[in-house]
C-alpha cells in the first residue's frame, strides 16, 4: 500500500461534556451516557433568566458543558492574573490542550527542535459578548486593547505558537461546524508540502454560560426535549454544548522513523463548498458532502468498500440526517463488509467548532481499542432513511470492531454555511518489539511540576496508572518519563525496579520519595580528593557493569603499570579475604597515587559519555592531575606520567605520616608551634592536617591529645606529604615537569594551593606543581573563591568516601550548597551502581538538566503516560446583571490563595525566583507592591523580583504605570519603568519623582517671590 500521503496522529488531548481527559470520554463512549443536563430554575435564574421565560412551554431547561470552564492554570503559561482573567476561555482550554498533546505524543520538551505548526478555530466568544464587552472597564484605554489580544478568535493559533514557542505556521481556522476538521486537512497538506515537520490541530467551543438553557422553535436546529437523537425517528435537532480536541500530526514515514507512538493514520482528507446546489445558505446539500468524501477517498487510494465505520456529522435533525445518510448510501453502499453508523452528538452534543476534531478523536480511541461503542440515544431508525438491504449499521450496544482489511473510517464534518470535510482514518500499524532494556536492576522514576500541588496530583495520576497498566515494561515508563516531559522547579524522583515497586512506593513510602523545589541551575562544579580516600575495590561494580567506565579504568592501569612495573589491577577487583592487607598496601604512595587517579579518570569519563562537563573544578591536593587533564593543561601521556613520577619519588622519601586534627589551624599552631612539624592542609574550622615525620607527627598528637583532645587521627598515608620531607625531592621532579609540554587551561579551576583561580601564567610553569607537592593545602580559602564565584552551582563529588563535599559544606553551611556524591563510601554498604543513579536522581533534584537521552542511548517510544496535571485556579469577571453598575477591575475573580498576604515568604502562590524574597521595607515600596500583586495575581512578591520573569509584558507594563501613576500621584514614564524592573527601583523613581516635582515647585516659588 501506498503511504506517500499518509499523516501520523501520534497525540491526542480532549475535554468534552462530562469528561475531562480522554480516559473518562472513552468510558462514557463505551458504557453509551449522554451528558445532557436538566438545570434547575435556581441555577437559571442564577444565570439571570427572567422568571417569565422559565414559565414558558418552550424554554428547554437542558445544558451540555465541561467542567470548571472559569479555572486555568495561569502560571504554568506565564499569564499574569489579570490577563488571564480577561482571556477568553476558550483560548486557555485550548492552550492547556495544546500542551497535553505535545505531552502525550512525547514532544513538550524544550529539547524538541522541531518546525511545529497550529492550525486551530473557535468559537464565538460567548464570554466577551456576556461578561466583559458590556462593562466600560474592557473596552476602552489600555485595558480594552488588553481584552481585545486576548478575546478576539484571530489570536487562537498565534497565542499557542507564542506561549508554547512553536516557529512553523500558526492559522487560525474559521468554517463554522467543520472548522476543527478542516483545520486537521489544512494540517496534513503543510506537513505533506514541507511546510512544518509536526502540526497541532483541532477546535474548541465554550459556551458561556454553561447552563442556560434555550428556546425551542419549529425550523429551527434546537432539539425539542433537550436530547439528540441522531438517525433516531424521535430526533427533533441537536443541542449545543462545549468541547476541545486537538491532535498532534506527524508525516506517516517520519513517525516510522522518529519511533512514535502512532495512533492512527490519516490515510486521506478534503474538504469543499455546496456552493449554491441546496435550498438555503443554511441547509445542507448531498451533492457537496459526497463530492468531498468522493476526493478524501481519492487521496486516500482506498476503496469505498474497505471502510467499516463512518463518524457522521449526524445533527439529529429531520433534514440533515437523511440527507448525510443519503451521501453516505452513494458513495459507501456497495460491499458485503458491514459498515458501521456512529454520532458523537447522540452522546454530548453539538460541539460546534469543535464537533469534528473531538468525533475524530473518538475514532481514533475506536481503533486504538478495536471497539465500537453504542450510538448513544438511539432506538428506532428514521422512517426517512432507508437502511435495510445495505451493509450500514446503528448499533445500541458496545461490540468488537471486526474487519477484514486493516480497520478503516470515514469522519465526516460539515459546516453551516456548506464547508464540508471528510477524512479516512486507518488504524496503526502494529508496534514493533520493543527490546530495548536497562543496563541497571534500578531505575529512576522522575515527576515534575511548576507547582507543589500540580507535582502532588501527578504523582497521583501516575500510581493510578501504573495500577492500570501493571504489565507495562518499567524502563520504558521511566525513560518515557526522562526524555518525553519538560523539566520543572519542583521535583520528586525514587528509585524502583519494577512497576510493583514503583506502586508501592507512590502508595506506602513518601520517605522514599526524594522531593525538591529549586531554580534550574546550569552550571557544575567536579570536586576531586587528594590522597587517603582510596580504598580497596573502589568502583568494583561499575568496572563489572559499565564499558566505558571499565575501558577508561583499563587504559589508565595500563598505562601506570607500564611506567611503574606493578600490578595494579587487584587493589581495585578483589576477594574479600584479602582486603585488609591490600589496604595497609594501598597507603604507600606509588599504590596510592595512581589507583586514585586511575579511579577518578574512569569516572570521569563516564560522566563526559553521560554529557556531563565541568564549568569549574576545584581539587584537593592530588586531586588537581586529574584537573589538569580535564581542563587540557596535561594531555594523558603527561599526566599519568606526573603522576607515577611523583609516586615514585615519594616512596624516597623517609618515613612519615599525617595527623587530622578536628581543630582550627589557629587552635593548632598555639599548641606545634614551636615543634618541627608542617600544616599539611588547613580544611576546615574543624578539620587541620599535620604533616611530618613519623616520630614528629607522634610527638605533635601526644602534645596535641594533652591540651585540646578531640578525634586526632592519621589518615591512611605512609608518607609525610605537604610537608618539610618534600624538600629532598623538590628539585628532581621540578626538573620532570620542565620536560613536559603544559598549555593554557580551558576551564575554571581554583588551585587549592594557593586558594586562587589558575590561569597560563601559573599551571604552566614547573614550579606551580613543584609548589603544589611541598606548600600546604589551602582548602578553606580556595572552597571559598569558588563558592563566591559559583554559589549555585551542583558540585560533584567524584571522590571515594565523599571527603572534598562533606568539607565544602562545612566551610560554607550557610549557604547551604548543593554537594552530589557521585561515588560509594566506605561507609555505604551498596553498589556502586546504585551510588551513581541515586547521584544522578539528586542531581536532577538540585535543579540540574540532565541529558537522559546520553543515559537512555537507545530510544524508546513513549508511552502515553498521564499528561500535565495543571494547577488550576478560577479566574473569571463574573456577569454584570445591572448594566449602570460598571465592574470594576479590583472585582476581577482570582482565586482565594492569590489574595496571601505578603508577610511572610512561606504563603501565598509565589513561583520559583532566580531571586531570594526580601519584603517591601518602606510605605512607598508597599504601595507599589501591592500594585503588582493585583495585576499579577502572586503573593508574596519580592521588592527584588523581576517585572519580566514574573510575566510581564510591555502592554502589562503600561497598565501597571497607570495605576502607579494614579494611586502614587506621580508621573512616571514606561522606558524608566521597563529599565527599573523590580519593585525596589520603581519605589526609587516615584521617590524621585517626588522629590524632584517638589523642589521645581520650591523654585517656582522663589521664582515668583523674587519677581514680587
Amino acid at each position: 500500500m501506498n503511504y506517500d500521503n499518509a499523516v501520523a496522529v501520534i497525540g491526542l488531548s480532549a475535554r468534552a461534556p462530562g469528561a475531562s481527559d480522554l480516559a473518562q470520554f472513552w468510558r462514557n463512549l463505551c458504557a453509551g451516557e449522554t451528558a445532557f443536563t436538566e438545570i434547575s430554575d435556581e441555577a437559571l435564574k442564577a444565570q439571570g433568566i427572567h422568571d417569565k421565560f422559565l414559565a414558558q412551554d418552550d424554554y428547554v431547561k437542558v445544558g451540555v458543558g465541561i467542567e470548571d470552564v472559569d479555572k486555568f492554570d495561569a502560571s504554568f503559561f506565564d499569564i499574569p492574573a489579570r490577563e488571564a482573567c480577561v482571556l477568553d476561555p476558550q483560548q486557555r482550554i485550548f492552550l492547556e490542550g495544546c500542551w497535553e498533546a505535545l505531552e502525550n505524543a512525547g514532544y513538550a520538551t524544550e529539547q524538541a527542535e522541531r518546525s511545529v505548526g497550529v492550525f486551530a478555530g473557535a468559537s464565538m466568544n460567548s464570554y466577551w459578548m456576556r461578561n466583559l464587552g458590556c462593562q466600560p472597564e474592557y473596552v476602552s484605554s489600555n485595558a480594552g486593547f488588553q481584552a481585545l489580544l486576548g478575546n478576539d478568535k484571530d489570536y487562537l493559533a498565534t497565542r499557542v505558537a507564542y506561549k508554547l514557542n512553536l516557529q512553523g505556521p500558526a492559522v487560525t481556522v474559521q468554517t463554522a461546524c467543520s472548522t476543527s476538521l478542516v483545520a486537521v486537512h489544512m494540517a496534513c497538506q503543510n506537513i505533506l508540502l514541507g511546510e512544518c515537520d509536526m502540526a497541532l490541530a483541532g477546535g474548541v467551543s465554550i459556551k458561556v454560560p454553561q447552563d442556560a438553557g434555550y428556546f425551542y422553535q419549529d425550523g429551527m436546529p434546537f432539539s425539542k426535549d433537550g436530547q439528540c437523537q441522531v438517525f433516531d425517528k424521535d430526533g427533533s435537532g441537536t443541542i449545543f454544548g462545549s468541547g476541545m480536541g486537538v491532535v498532534l500530526l506527524k508525516a506517516y514515514d517520519q513517525a516510522i522513523a522518529d519511533n512514535d507512538n502512532i495512533l492512527a493514520v490519516i490515510r486521506g482528507s478534503a474538504f469543499n463548498n455546496d456552493g449554491n446546489r441546496k435550498v438555503g445558505f443554511t441547509a445542507p446539500s448531498s451533492e457537496g458532502q459526497v463530492a468531498a468524501i468522493k476526493r478524501a477517498l481519492t487521496v486516500a487510494e482506498v476503496d469505498a468498500h474497505s471502510i467499516s465505520y463512518i463518524e457522521t456529522h449526524g445533527t439529529g435533525t429531520n433534514l440533515g440526517d437523511p440527507i448525510e445518510f443519503q451521501g453516505i448510501q452513494s458513495v459507501y453502499g456497495n460491499g458485503d463488509m458491514p459498515c458501521f453508523i456512529g454520532a458523537l452528538k447522540g452522546s454530548v452534543g453539538h460541539l460546534e467548532t469543535a464537533a469534528g476534531i473531538v468525533g475524530l478523536i473518538k475514532t481514533v480511541l475506536m481503533l486504538q481499542h478495536k471497539q465500537i461503542p453504542p450510538l448513544a440515544n438511539f432506538k428506532e431508525l428514521n422512517p426517512l432513511i432507508e437502511a435495510d438491504g445495505t451493509r450500514f449499521r446503528f448499533n445500541t450496544t458496545e461490540q468488537p470492531w471486526d474487519a477484514d482489511f486493516p480497520r478503516r473510517a470515514g469522519v465526516s464534518s460539515f459546516g453551516m454555511g456548506g464547508t464540508n470535510s471528510h477524512i479516512v482514518l486507518e488504524e496503526a500499524p502494529a508496534p514493533g518489539v520493543d527490546t530495548v532494556s536497562a543496563d541497571l536492576t534500578r531505575e529512576i522514576v522522575t515527576l515534575s511540576a511548576k507547582s507543589a500541588s500540580s507535582l502532588e496530583q501527578m504523582s497521583a495520576n501516575l500510581l493510578q496508572w501504573l495500577e492500570h497498566n501493571q504489565d507495562a515494561n518499567f524502563h520504558h515508563v521511566c525513560a518515557s518519563l526522562q526524555t518525553h516531559r519538560q523539566d520543572f522547579s519542583h521535583r520528586r524522583s525514587f528509585l524502583a525496579s519494577s512497576v510493583e515497586q514503583a506502586i508501592d512506593i507512590l502508595k506506602n513510602h513518601p520517605e522514599q520519595q526524594l522531593t525538591m523545589s529549586s531554580p534550574q541551575r546550569d552550571s557544575l562544579v567536579f570536586l576531586f580528593p587528594g590522597a587517603g580516600a582510596q580504598y580497596v575495590n573502589m568502583g568494583r561494580d561499575l568496572y563489572r557493569s559499565n564499558a566505558t567506565y571499565a575501558a577508561a579504568l583499563d587504559r589508565c592501569l595500563d598505562r601506570f603499570e607500564s611506567l611503574l612495573g606493578l600490578s595494579l589491577r587487584d587493589y581495585l577487583d578483589s576477594a574479600p579475604q584479602n582486603t585488609d592487607a591490600l589496604m595497609q598496601a594501598m597507603q604507600a604512595p606509588n599504590l596510592m597515587f595512581p589507583l586514585t587517579f586511575s579511579f577518578q579518570y574512569a569516572l570521569t569519563q563516564l560522566l563526559a559519555d553521560w554529557q556531563l562537563q565541568p564549568q569549574a573544578c576545584l581539587g584537593h591536593s592530588h586531586g588537581e592531575y586529574i584537573i589538569a587533564h580535564l581542563a587540557g593543561v596535561m594531555d594523558f601521556e603527561t599526566v599519568t606520567l606526573l603522576v607515577a613520577k611523583r609516586a615514585e619519588l615519594m616512596m624516597k622519601l623517609q618515613p612519615g605520616q599525617m595527623l587530622v586534627v578536628p581543630h582550627s589551624a589557629e587552635q593548632v599552631a598555639t599548641v606545634v608551634a614551636d615543634m618541627p612539624i608542617s600544616f599539611g592542609a588547613k580544611n576546615s574550622a574543624k578539620n587541620t592536617v599535620l604533616s611530618g615525620s613519623t616520630e614528629q607527627v607522634a610527638d605533635a598528637k601526644r602534645k596535641l591529645d594533652a591540651q585540646l583532645g578531640g578525634d586526632i587521627k592519621a589518615l591512611h598515608i605512609d608518607a609525610g606529604l605537604h610537608s618539610h620531607l618534600i624538600d629532598a625531592i623538590y628539585d628532581e621532579f621540578l626538573a620532570v615537569v620542565a620536560q613536559c609540554q603544559l598549555h593554557a587551561p580551558k576551564i575554571d579551576w581554583v588551585s587549592s594551593i594557593s586558594g586562587e583561580w589558575v590561569n597560563e601564567a601559573t599551571v604552566t610553569q614547573s614550579q606551580y606543581w613543584a609548589d603544589h607537592m611541598r606548600n600546604t593545602v589551602e582548602f578553606v580559602t580556595a572552597s571559598t573563591t569558588m563558592m563566591e564565584k559559583y554559589p549555585n552551582a551542583v558540585f560533584l563529588d567524584l571522590g571515594p568516601n565523599q571527603v572534598v563535599g562533606e568539607l565544602l559544606r562545612e566551610n560554607h553551611a550557610d549557604k547551604n550548597p548543593s554537594v552530589v556524591p557521585f561515588a560509594r563510601s566506605l561507609r555505604q554498604a551498596v553498589p556502586d551502581t546504585a551510588v551513581l543513579q541515586e547521584a544522578l536522581s539528586r542531581l536532577w533534584l538540585c535543579g540540574y538538566t540532565l541529558d537522559w537521552c546520553a543515559l537512555n542511548p537507545e530510544p524508546v517510544r513513549p508511552l502515553p503516560l498521564p499528561t500535565y496535571a495543571f494547577d488550576r485556579r478560577s479566574y473569571w469577571v463574573e456577569y454584570n446583571q445591572d448594566p449602570d453598575d460598571a465592574l470594576r477591575f479590583e472585582s476581577l475573580s482570582f482565586s482565594s490563595d492569590t489574595q496571601e498576604s505578603s508577610d511572610s515568604s512561606e504563603q501565598g502562590n509565589r513561583p520559583n525566583l532566580m531571586t531570594p524574597f526580601v519584603a517591601p521595607a518602606t510605605s512607598t515600596e508597599e504601595k507599589v507592591a501591592q500594585i503588582w500583586r493585583q495585576f499579577f495575581g502572586i503573593a508574596p512578591l519580592g521588592i527584588y523580583d523581576n517585572f519580566i520573569e514574573l510575566g510581564g509584558t510591555s502592554l502589562l507594563a503600561t497598565e501597571v504605570i497607570g495605576d502607579i501613576n494614579r494611586v502614587l500621584k506621580c508621573k512616571i514614564t514606561l522606558s524608566n519603568f521597563l529599565a527599573a524592573g523590580n519593585i525596589h527601583k520603581a519605589a526609587e523613581l516615584v521617590e524621585q519623582w517626588h522629590e524632584e516635582h517638589e523642589l521645581k515647585l520650591k523654585l517656582e516659588i522663589l521664582d515668583m517671590l523674587e519677581t514680587v
